[in-house]
């Protein structure tokens, strides 16, 4: 649908000529102005002296829309919004709405409201789609809101994920807003149903900062699904030019972070991301902070160690966006841990730079999915993220194969043996199998012992004993159910 062009003009209408319109479009309101109105020219003096008229004009016809806009009061309102119906659904009532729009931010107004009548089923459709949220009806109108934002322009996307983090997402967005930068960003938080008063605390961040905080609140949780939140809701609605991390438990404490890593980017456009390390603290244990992350190579920083262990602290990272966008098609879900490979895959297009300053706080608690109590934690992680951790190596496998064939494929079957040695010494057999039957023609040469052979072919006797027992258990209970019933008759 093309957009009529039109000017844009604002007050520039008499009372006399609003009086002759009003009375010439009276049938193009919806319903009828004389319907409510008595005195149009007490009601045109009225509109003059206390709102601002925002006035479309087509070429060689003259007006052909109009809105009036209060905006003496905390929050403005919209009314008598029409657009003569030649010159309907060619865009010009949407440039009207936004105009208005435009002057209350410019008179520092932060709301604004409108009522429309019940009846009106175009009028109420085009609010809604343009983000106008029910808040109430009064009498046979209903009362819609928006919160305005002014547009802005971001130069870096922060992606924030929540969930059940109400006591740390305090510390986690002061450290957002207390930046210090010479560029706009936004604030992109997704909440996943959290059950405590996590997304109380966003809204109302979110209220107070409505031009950069953007929120998502899921009704149901999807991390629970399998559902990866930074490729699915995150990183595609990213605008800026660059992406930068933090989970709502972590906090930046440095305010000149974003500007640091922005400088740094700035100035090296063949990197394709930059970190820097971090302060670990525990919350639960009693143990000194350590710092993680420090790095004694000159930059770049190598690739080829990247692919051997993660040195990268998660919410230190800052990506180059497009790199990162560009990955998403080929990004799986079923992988454990997926910044690591966020990381790899980003750092395949560019080199990787260190920044040599602390500049986030990490904090080790139970919450977080990579905490463990265990005295040997590998094992613990490949008990919790076994069959995902295989498919990481898989994929970076697949992702990397090009540069380090041999070496990574190497890694891949000695990282996959070793984790489908811990399934198999703790009984997780269900787990080994998903492995071992998906991967069957890379493990095909792998012996997992003498003890593999046993241990399976006990676990498939007893589970066949058991499906024996289930039915045998079903047939007796049918059985009894029947001499019950033939009993009592």
């Amino acid at each position: 649908m093309t957009t009529q062009f039109c000017d844009i003009k604002i007050n520039t209408l008499k009372k006399d000529e609003l009086v002759q319109i009003l009375k010439e479009w009276d049938d193009f309101f919806s319903p009828r102005l004389s319907f409510y109105v008595k005195n149009i020219e007490d009601y045109a003096d009225k509109i003059c002296k206390n709102a601002d008229i925002i006035e479309a004009y087509a070429q060689e016809s003259g007006l052909c829309g109009l809105v009036c806009v209060y905006l003496n009061q905390e929050n403005g309102f919209i009314t008598h919004f029409v657009v003569k119906p030649e010159f309907q659904k060619q865009g010009i009532g949407l440039r009207l709405l936004k105009a208005a729009e435009k002057r209350a931010l410019e008179c520092n107004i932060k709301k604004i409201k409108l009522e429309c009548f019940e009846t009106n089923k175009q009028g109420i459709n085009f609010y809604v789609k343009n983000l106008y949220k029910r808040v109430g009806k009064l009498d046979k109108k209903i009362v819609f809101e928006k919160i305005l934002k002014k547009d802005i322009n971001p130069l870096v996307s922060i992606c924030c994920a929540t969930y059940n983090q109400s006591k740390y997402i305090t510390d986690c967005l002061e450290g957002f807003i207390n930046q210090k930068v010479n560029f706009d960003f936004e604030i992109l938080i997704h909440d996943d149903a959290s059950f405590d008063c996590s997304a109380k605390i966003i809204r109302k961040y979110e209220e107070k900062y409505p031009n950069i905080i953007k929120a998502i609140y899921q009704l149901e949780n999807q991390y629970s699904k399998g559902i990866s939140i930074s490729k699915t809701f995150q990183f595609p609605r990213a605008l800026g030019k660059y992406i930068a991390l933090c989970e709502g438990d972590d906090y930046w404490c440095d305010e000149n972070k974003l500007q640091k890593q922005v400088d740094f980017m700035e100035k090296n456009p063949d990197y394709a991301l930059c970190y820097h390390p971090a302060k670990m603290v525990y919350v639960e244990e009693k143990h000194k902070p350590v710092i993680l992350g420090k790095s004694k190579y000159q930059n770049p920083q190598p690739y080829y160690n990247l692919l051997k262990t993660n040195y990268i602290p998660a919410n230190s990272i800052m990506y180059r966006a497009k790199y990162l966008k560009e990955e998403l098609n080929n990004y799986p879900d079923d992988i454990y841990p997926p910044d690591w490979f966020s990381h790899i895959s980003v750092a395949r297009h560019g080199k990787i730079g260190y920044l040599p300053d602390v500049m986030y706080v990490y904090r080790w608690n139970k919450q977080g999915i990579s905490y463990t109590e265990s005295e040997n934690p590998e094992t613990d992680i490949h008990l919790k993220y076994g069959v995902k951790e295989a498919n990481f190596y898989y994929y970076v496998w697949q992702k990397v194969k090009d540069i380090f064939p041999q070496y990574y494929k190497e890694m891949f079957l000695s990282k996959t043996y070793n984790i489908c040695l811990d399934l198999l010494k703790n009984g997780q057999i269900d787990n080994l199998l998903t492995i071992l039957n998906k991967y069957s023609s890379y493990l095909k040469d792998f012996k997992l012992k003498e003890k593999r052979d046993k241990n399976l072919k006990k676990y498939k006797k007893y589970k066949r004993l058991f499906n024996i027992f289930l039915i045998i258990s079903c047939i007796l209970f049918l059985i009894c159910t029947i001499f019950i019933i033939l009993y009592y008759k």
